[in-house]
């Protein structure tokens, strides 16, 4: 045993003397934080996900029937005297209705009817374009 001590007494010499015995377990801190912060990463992702609350996904459609409606396209046509309108729905479904009407108050008053949405909601909803 004292022949072990002595043959690693001059590496430890040759440490002291280059300054290094300071700086030489930073190293092996660093991979030890490694290797325990990977394992506890991993034990982390590696636990069963369970959700509590569940999404509820007709909800928002049974309270607020414009809340399925992603945007209204209204193209009015000045020469045929007529709308012909778009519906895009959340559902990635498109409705198509024609209108035989170009006056504004009246087209809103029917989508309003045929949608059943407050004017505020047609309102925020509808784009107009006008086709000569």
């Amino acid at each position: 045993m004292l022949c072990r001590f002595n043959l690693i007494k001059p590496v430890f010499r040759w440490i002291q003397a280059l300054g290094i015995e300071f700086w030489l377990p930073i190293p092996l801190v660093a991979i030890g934080f490694w290797l325990g912060s990977d394992r506890l990463t991993t034990s982390i992702l590696n636990r069963p996900y369970s959700t509590e609350n569940r999404l509820q996904t007709n909800y928002l459609s049974s309270v607020d029937p414009s809340a399925d409606i992603i945007s209204i396209e209204a193209k009015l046509d000045q020469t045929q005297k007529k709308t012909e309108v778009k519906i895009r729905k959340l559902d990635s479904s498109t409705i198509f209705l024609e209108v035989p009407t170009i006056e504004l108050k009246e087209l809103q008053a029917a989508l309003a009817q045929e949608l059943k949405l407050s004017p505020e909601d047609l309102y925020s909803l509808v784009r107009y374009q006008i086709v000569q």
